[in-house]
């Protein structure tokens, strides 16, 4: 069949020469590289075309792109294309892991009879006829010119022949320079339709599933320099690795994620041996810009990382800062096994579970033994230190912050321009020394060298919130959102800021969407049920802290059991009053600070004063949340402005 070049399979028809496809009367779009593999297929209807086939037909030899992505992503444009499904296939079977076959019968389309010439007739009369139509006629024959005319003629013609040869030349010109601008200007407008990007999870392909955290880290690592370049929106590495395992198209990711390009690629290690193959796609319309592959030592992974950033900003047209080229540009090396073990404590980090956390200081203070000097280890083990009380896994929070202040401080003195180790030291003045305004001077620092920092923007917000500035706080966690709509961390906090801004209904579709995320992630339970509390909806605040209480242990547990009994027999103000006993059985720090909250509920006014004062004396960092709708019948109060002066919020 390989000489037939118009095909029918069921309403299609395949002109393989045009690269046209229709099903009827209608032209269906189809892009170049899915159509190219129809018509391998069509060429050889049930046989298994091995996709090492397609790659050889479809790439040239010296290409470096991710070809198992770029082939099942064509596969599936085609099949869309045909209304086809990969589960129950009409056209195009997937055969194990070897290839595809084309299932459906096809025929081939005979082309259009040509007419044959019209006899011509050969009676007599007519050939008579046809012949004279046909004689040349005599014309008589001019005398040639002579003398001084015959001289200007030539010369006549001559000026004639070199004014058309001028004219054509400018014309041709002409054609050629606005054939280049508009190509100029095109490539210009694509271009500049760049200004978002996703670097999607690159794939380990070590044949070791225990190095998918050099892979993941790998990715985090270009996605944080990618996310310094101002003028780019880059998404947080925590939403793009929720696509690790997805079966979807690079449109559809795309679409999802909002983002005008794509990065991914693949991780091969040996040893200390590192090949890393990447490809840039343009998502508007599919096209691949750019793809490399980089080998290297392990030790110069760091330098690799800026190269690689500095390559995609160049090729998305992205003009760099003089600081962020030199940035890039910088020649680092680091322990491999430091590297190893950071890039491991980062990945247990962001589970954000008790028990990992744990792990995850592990890991960065083996990658600090190994190389004291660098610097995102130090950063790395802050911010463990920073999360670790509101998980309840350090039994002193105030011994947490001092050891989280110490490594932000060295992160820092290493790197005074990272945006990670300004972030981490920001939250250390604000959680340990309540030093808001400085707090807020390096999470504004942070946010300038990095623009895409999802976790800055977070905390950033954290702290707008306790100082009341709700306006603000909600823009800040927006952005937060914007770049990490993944995270469940990140909608947790957005429902804390609306909670707080009294925005309840708001506030508990974000810990909804959160546990949509993270069923694990247990705050959430406890934050409904304080939401559903200031609502005065006691009907649905009591389940909430029933599903929270066995993430608290089994004492809580039938403690909160005991109370919402109470509520149900003997009403709110009883609940309220059994719930003071609840607190001192929850192992965290909202358990020394929590009765000012029923005590505010009972109108008792006095001894919710008398329990914040205590815990501002012991530095309980949530006596901070003063702003609390609880604390609203306080606002009056000469005590409760005292507090806020002495705590120093605005």
């Amino acid at each position: 069949m390989a000489d037939r070049d118009t095909i029918r399979f069921g309403q299609f028809v395949a002109d393989l020469r045009s690269t046209e496809l229709k099903k009827g009367q209608d032209r269906i779009p189809l892009q170049n590289l899915p159509f190219r593999i129809l018509t391998l297929l069509l060429r050889e209807p049930g046989r298994v075309v091995t996709r090492e086939e397609l790659r050889q037909q479809l790439w040239p030899e010296n290409t470096f792109v991710d070809f198992e992505r770029g082939i099942s992503t064509a596969v599936s444009k085609l099949r869309e294309a045909l209304g086809d499904s990969a589960a129950n296939p009409r056209f195009i079977e997937t055969v194990g892991r070897r290839g595809y076959r084309f299932i459906a019968p096809v025929s081939v389309v005979a082309p259009p009879a040509v007419p044959e010439p019209r006899a011509v007739s050969t009676s007599p009369g007519a050939g008579t006829a046809q012949a004279a139509a046909v004689q040349p006629v005599d014309r008589p024959r001019e005398s040639a010119p002579s003398g001084d005319l015959s001289l200007g003629s030539h010369r006549r013609r001559l000026k004639q022949l070199i004014y058309s040869l001028v004219a054509v030349v400018c014309i041709a010109s002409a054609v050629a320079m606005f054939k280049f601008w508009l190509r100029q200007r095109q490539s210009a407008a694509g271009q500049r339709e760049i200004m978002s990007i996703a670097v999607l999870p690159l794939r380990n392909l070590s044949g070791d599933l225990q190095q998918d955290y050099l892979s993941d880290g790998l990715t985090e690592a270009v996605t944080t320099l990618l996310a310094q370049i101002g003028d780019l929106r880059v998404i947080s590495g925590t939403t793009a690795m929720h696509y690790k395992h997805a079966e979807k198209t690079t449109p559809e990711i795309a679409k999802e994620l909002g983002v005008d390009a794509l990065v991914e690629g693949s991780v091969v290690r040996s040893g200390n041996h590192l090949r890393l193959t990447v490809q840039l796609i343009q998502t508007s319309n599919d096209r691949h810009i750019w793809a490399d592959s980089y080998d290297r030592e392990l030790e110069d992974v760091v330098s690799l990382e800026g190269e690689l950033s500095r390559e995609i900003a160049g090729q998305i047209r992205i003009r760099l800062t003089p600081e962020q080229e030199e940035r890039f540009a910088q020649k680092r090396t680091v322990d491999p096994e430091a590297y190893a073990l950071y890039l491991q404590g980062r990945y247990y980090w962001h589970q954000r579970k008790e028990e990992f956390l744990t792990k995850s200081i592990a890991y960065f203070e083996g990658a600090i033994a190994r190389d004291p000097n660098f610097a995102p280890a130090y950063a790395g083990l802050a911010d463990a230190y920073l999360v670790m009380p509101f998980f309840r896994t350090f039994p002193n929070e105030r011994e947490s912050y001092e050891r989280a202040g110490i490594a932000a401080e060295k992160a820092l003195a290493l790197d005074p321009r990272s945006a990670d180790a300004l972030k981490s030291d920001a939250c250390v003045k604000l959680y340990r020394d309540w030093d808001f305004k400085g707090a807020e001077r390096e999470f504004q620092q942070a946010v300038v060298l990095n623009p895409n920092h999802a976790t800055a923007h977070q905390w950033y917000a954290e702290l707008l919130t306790m100082e009341g500035r709700y306006p603000e706080a909600i823009v800040e966690v927006n952005r937060a959102l914007v770049l990490d709509s993944q995270s469940s961390v990140v909608h947790h906090q957005a429902g804390q800021v609306l909670n707080a801004a009294r925005q309840y209904p708001e506030a508990l579709s974000e810990y909804r969407r959160s546990l949509e995320l993270d069923p694990n992630f247990f705050p959430n339970y406890f934050e409904m049920y304080m939401a559903y509390r200031r609502m005065d909806d006691f009907e649905h605040a009591i389940p909430m802290g029933v599903a929270h209480a066995p993430f608290l242990g089994k004492m809580y547990q039938k403690a909160f059991a005991e109370a919402a009994h109470v509520y149900a027999t003997r009403g709110k103000e009883a609940f309220l009053r059994k719930s003071l006993e609840l607190w001192p059985k929850m192992p965290s720090l909202g358990s020394m600070v929590g009765p000012a909250y029923d005590y505010c509920a009972l109108h008792e006014y006095d001894k919710c004063l008398q329990v914040l004062e205590r815990e501002y004396k012991r530095h309980n960092l949530l006596v901070t949340g003063v702003f609390d709708p609880e604390f609203d019948g306080l606002r009056s109060d000469p005590r409760y402005q005292e507090l806020l002066h002495k705590i120093g919020v605005r």
